[in-house]
């Protein structure tokens, strides 16, 4: 019996060296408070999204800290399917 873990456990093993690049690109962009701009580093996690043919909408509240939300396909129905949550704290959120 496979257990659940497996699969991932390949992937990440498969990936591995492709999956640290893009971490330490995303950790080099300066998205420090103050200012917290993080607009640079959200164009780039549009652009991974968009090569991986996962749709998402930028949503510029503040242009320069801009937000994505991509949606995701439903793997079994093939629609996309969006996750609402509330941010309670900084550090809560409920689904």
């Amino acid at each position: 019996m496979i257990s659940p873990t497996e699969p991932v456990s390949a992937y990440l093993e498969e990936h591995r060296e492709s999956l640290v690049s893009d971490a330490e690109t995303l950790l080099g962009y300066d998205t420090s408070n103050l200012p917290g701009n993080t607009a640079t580093a959200a164009t780039w996690i549009a652009s991974r999204l968009e090569a991986a043919s996962v749709d998402g909408d930028p949503l510029d509240v503040d242009p320069e800290k801009p937000n994505l939300l991509p949606a995701l396909p439903d793997l079994l129905a093939g629609e996309p399917e969006v996750t609402r949550f509330e941010v309670d704290s900084a550090t809560e959120m409920k689904l």
